[in-house]
C-alpha cells in the first residue's frame, strides 16, 4: 500500500499503466534472511542469465538512531552488488515512519508523537516502542524508566519529556499493526504529494521518495 501511495501522490503514470498491466509486481520476501534465497530462485528461472531479471529490491533500514549502523543489511548489500540487482535503503527506520503526522491514528498516543522532532519520529518503533536493553527485560518496574533505553537511543531521545516518554514507549495502540497501519497510506485527504515531501523535507535525500519510483521506471 505504501508503493501505490507514493505512486498516486507522485502522479509516475508510467508505474500506473505497469501496475494496471501486471508488469509490475510486489514481492515480500519476509526480511533481509529470505531475499537472497528469492533472489537465487528468480535467477534460476532465467537459467541465471542476469539480463533477463527485472528486479528491485527495497530495505528498510532498522536503524535506532541516524548514526546507527545496521549490520543485517552489510552482507544483504554486497550480495545485491554482486547479483547485480538494484537496491534501495529506506533513510527512514521503515515504510511506516514515512505516515504523514495529519493519517496518523488521533488519540492520547498521537497528542504525545507530534512532540517528537522530525528526525526522532524517523527512527521511532511504531509497531514497539522504544527498544530496551535486555539486561532490564525482566523488571516490568523498569518499563518508563529511561536507563533501560539501549544505548543507541538513549541520548537521542533524552529531550523528550517523562509524561510522552511513558505514553510512546510501547508503540501505537493497533492490535494489528502489519495489516492495519499500511491502509492509513491510502487516505487520499491525508497522504499525497506535499504531506509525504513534508516529512521528508529534512532528510539527507528529501527528493528520496520520487528518486525511488524513478529507479523502478529504469526498469520497466
Amino acid at each position: 500500500m505504501f508503493i501505490d501511495a507514493l505512486i498516486r501522490s507522485y502522479n509516475k503514470r508510467e508505474l500506473l499503466g505497469a501496475r494496471k498491466e501486471q508488469w509490475l509486481c510486489y514481492m515480500n520476501a519476509g526480511g533481509c534472511s529470505n531475499i537472497c534465497n528469492l533472489i537465487e530462485a528468480m535467477l534460476a528461472q532465467f537459467d541465471y542469465r542476469r539480463k533477463f531479471l527485472r528486479c528491485y529490491v527495497i530495505l528498510e533500514s532498522d536503524k535506532l538512531a541516524p548514526n546507527h549502523i545496521n549490520p543485517k543489511n552489510i552482507k544483504l548489500e554486497q550480495f545485491l552488488t554482486e547479483q547485480r540487482v538494484p537496491y534501495h535503503i529506506w533513510e527512514k527506520r521503515m515504510m511506516e515512519n514515512y505516515m504523514p503526522d495529519d493519517a496518523m491514528p488521533n488519540g492520547p498516543w498521537k497528542k504525545a508523537y507530534i512532540f517528537l522532532s522530525e528526525e526522532q519520529k524517523d527512527y521511532y518503533n511504531l509497531a514497539h516502542g522504544f527498544e530496551r536493553d535486555e539486561k532490564f527485560l525482566p523488571r516490568e518496574d523498569n518499563i518508563y524508566n529511561r536507563d533501560s533505553l539501549l544505548p543507541e537511543q538513549g541520548d537521542f531521545y533524552s529531550d523528550l519529556a517523562d509524561e510522552n516518554y511513558g505514553i510512546l514507549h510501547k508503540g501505537v495502540e493497533m492490535k494489528q499493526f502489519k495489516e492495519d497501519f499500511p491502509k492509513l497510506f491510502s487516505d487520499v485527504t491525508k497522504v499525497y504529494y506535499e504531506t509525504l515531501q513534508q516529512r521528508t523535507a529534512h532528510q539527507n535525500n528529501p527528493n528520496e521518495l520520487k528518486e525511488t519510483l524513478d529507479e523502478i521506471i529504469k526498469l520497466l
